[in-house]
């Protein structure tokens, strides 16, 4: 199985947002047999990475929610203090900027230089995330809380 980014068609790593990611089955045989390949047609997968969703994880000239990821699910832990019941937001951002604006269900929840990282206390519901940098945003990344 092989991830592919839905935008370019290139490889997708594990940072890249589950709605860019198709997966699908591809061959990945040895350069000898490149000519045999190209006789029989095989879906080759691609040998580029997606500059948007590159292997090492961090997109050039992007921003992107490294945490939470789409569809994570949080649970409010019952006899805790909820003071101390808190989601660790975080983003990769290049190029560096001096901070970033957290946005949780349309509400910023504050600002964070670098590394850009921010606590939002827990509610239970479904929530959105996103960061705004000098007035751009990225996408958002929806996350359920159970309590």
């Amino acid at each position: 199985m092989v991830r592919i980014d839905r935008r370019n068609g290139l490889r997708a790593g594990a940072s890249c947002p589950a709605e860019h990611v198709l997966e699908r089955t591809a061959t990945e045989l040895p350069r000898a047999y490149a000519r045999w390949e190209a006789v029989h047609g095989t879906d080759r997968a691609p040998t580029e990475w997606s500059p948007l969703c590159p292997h090492d994880g961090q997109a050039v000239d992007a921003v992107v929610v490294t945490h939470p990821r789409r569809d994570d699910v949080f649970l409010v832990e019952p006899g805790y203090d909820r003071r101390t019941q808190t989601l660790e937001l975080s983003v990769e951002v290049d190029p560096p900027v001096p901070a970033v604006t957290w946005v949780v269900d349309g509400q910023s929840v504050g600002e964070s230089p670098w590394p850009y990282e921010a606590s939002w206390a827990l509610e239970p519901g479904e929530h959105e995330v996103w960061v705004e940098v000098a007035g751009e945003r990225s996408e958002a990344v929806r996350f359920s809380v159970r309590g």
